[in-house]
């Protein structure tokens, strides 16, 4: 769903009065840095019709001519991205992922849309992906530009090239559930495989955008024209849509949390207006969609929307905020796996 003129306008208001702050370790308010101040502009700039961008030398001098002529003209890609379109909250479609037996896709939300897999994973590939990542030794997860304190949890990464051999079809799997070609599926980053102690937790944030990277002034690759340096120091892979498995049913606490699916403008205003909200040790449970951990069960959303002219990535979702609650009792384990756009 498109973000309307009035909404932008009305962001473009806030601009004006709104800084985006990190949040310390110990929960105290801190200011950051001038660069950080744009981050606003930014994340309205990708609701703005997509164009072709000219890149110079400079990483910092991005030229962007509005033309949707010169968009319309690129050729559509090998592999065309495609979009599940969410029928109503609620409609569960009945889907094979696996010879033999029948999952139930439930859609949970329309903007953006998420739906639910149960039984993606059997308990028994869910205990393996869990062994892998022990063996791996966990390290703390890096927190990029979300600030100190916005994220408690250990990570580690695997190839889903690897995880085929001890996981039969693990591909194939991933490949019927999003409807993409094979090609994205085999050529995806690593996978995030997550450990969330108890206390641990990750407040809201997009996965694609100018926010997950180091880098925040460089647009999604395929806004780019042409390239006259290497391409990490054009552009950046901006993540189509998430597929997010759990490995374990959590005692207490440790749900997925969108808070601003499916609101309305001024919900929506009010929410990117304090970067407080974020919050999820304090602001859980005000949200409007919370999705229970569950062993082996799939939750899926996209973070852009796709060109149906093109087959190309499309405007960032800003509804697609999301993030993991408190894990108030156990463990929480799950693993992601992001679809990125390769031009």
């Amino acid at each position: 769903m498109n973000v309307t003129s009035s909404e932008i306008s009305l962001l473009n208001i806030v601009i004006g009065f709104v800084y985006f702050i990190g949040i310390s370790s110990s929960g105290n308010v801190r200011n950051q840095s001038v660069r950080q101040r744009s981050n606003i502009r930014q994340l309205i700039s990708l609701h703005q019709p997509l164009c072709p961008v000219e890149v110079n030398n400079h990483t910092d001098d991005v030229e962007c001519t509005k033309c949707n002529l010169l968009q319309l003209s690129k050729p559509r890609p090998k592999y065309p991205l495609t979009f599940i379109k969410p029928n109503k909250i609620g409609h569960v479609e009945e889907i094979q992922l696996v010879e033999g037996k029948t999952h139930r896709r439930k859609t949970l939300a329309l903007d953006p849309p998420v739906y639910e897999i149960p039984n993606f994973l059997t308990s028994e590939e869910t205990d393996i992906i869990k062994g892998i990542a022990e063996n791996k030794q966990l390290s703390q997860s890096t927190l990029f530009g979300d600030g100190q304190g916005t994220r408690k949890s250990e990570s580690a990464w695997i190839s889903i090239r690897k995880l085929n051999k001890s996981i039969t079809r693990l591909s194939e799997r991933y490949e019927k559930l999003t409807e993409q070609s094979s090609w994205y599926i085999n050529h995806a980053e690593k996978m995030q495989i997550v450990k969330y102690e108890t206390g641990g937790y990750y407040y809201t944030h997009h996965d694609s955008g100018p926010y997950h990277l180091p880098v925040h002034n460089l647009p999604c690759c395929n806004q780019v024209k042409y390239c006259t340096t290497n391409l990490e120091q054009c552009c950046q892979l901006c993540r189509l849509m998430t597929v997010m498995v759990y490995l374990n049913d959590v005692e207490e606490g440790g749900e997925t949390a969108f808070p601003i699916a499916d609101t309305n403008t001024e919900t929506l205003h009010e929410y990117l207006s304090d970067v407080n909200n974020r919050n999820l040790t304090t602001n859980c449970y005000k949200s409007s969609l919370l999705v229970s951990p569950k062993t082996g069960t799939a939750v899926m959303w996209y973070n852009h929307e796709v060109d149906e002219m093109t087959g190309l990535m499309g405007n960032l979702i800003l509804r697609s905020y999301h993030g993991g609650c408190n894990v108030l009792k156990g463990v929480k384990w799950i693993i992601n796996l992001w679809i990125w756009f390769h031009a």
